[in-house]
């Protein structure tokens, strides 16, 4: 990238110091900067796109600038830019960097300083946040996968039924229990009275099938 020739100084006259700072701009970046229209009072944007970085710089120029007021500076991500979280890093960084650089305000020219900070800083912002950010990825995707091989706590359920007493029902529910590796103990009678443990994968996915096969599958079997 273009560095800041020495022959550019402050400007004497402030209605034009941002016209000449911009037109600079314009004569090192010719097809990367879009500067909206200075209108009395009102602020303008300039807006730099750096592609080797894959970010656009969005200044905006208070009327006062450079000499009474700071201008602001939001970092964007061009397509294929840096994450989200890189991204916002950068931000960070460089509200860090005009605040112990360019404060309090003294009413100097900042855009060309900020812009060769950018280029030389953005890339170790950008390496170090992905890093980062895949580093917290791999650790959270171990957590998970220990999640998933660790057994989980047992749950067990109490089960009440109005009746339960014929032999071919009592086979079916104990069956069962030993298909979906489930312990426990049923109290046939009328009323009668299961308890059921399982870890709660188990119990979710299996032990809610129990009464379905209980009060539908025996009832039609025993019609027919």
């Amino acid at each position: 990238y273009p560095r800041l020739p020495g022959v550019f100084h402050r400007m004497e006259a402030a209605g034009d110091e941002q016209e000449e700072e911009i037109e600079a701009l314009k004569m090192m970046f010719p097809d990367s900067i879009n500067a909206g229209k200075a209108t009395g009072g009102e602020s303008r944007d300039v807006k730099l796109r750096l592609d080797d970085l894959g970010i656009t710089l969005v200044f905006t120029l208070p009327a006062g600038y450079p000499g009474k007021s700071a201008p602001s500076l939001v970092v964007t991500s061009c397509d294929n830019g840096p994450s989200r979280s890189a991204l916002a890093a950068i931000n960070i960084a460089i509200k860090d960097h005009i605040k112990k650089e360019y404060y309090p305000w003294v009413g100097e020219q900042c855009l060309f300083g900020l812009v060769s900070w950018i280029q030389e800083n953005v890339k170790e912002i950008i390496t170090f946040t992905e890093s980062k950010r895949k580093k917290t990825l791999s650790i959270e995707i171990n957590k998970d996968a220990d999640a998933k091989e660790r057994p989980q706590d047992p749950v067990r359920q109490w089960i009440w039924f109005i009746g339960f007493y014929t032999k071919k029902i009592i086979k079916g529910f104990v069956q069962l229990g030993i298909e979906k590796k489930l312990t426990g103990f049923l109290m046939p009678g009328k009323p009668a009275v299961a308890c059921l443990e399982g870890d709660g994968l188990v119990w979710t996915k299996s032990v809610g099938q129990i009464p379905i096969f209980l009060f539908l599958e025996p009832r039609t079997q025993c019609e027919d």
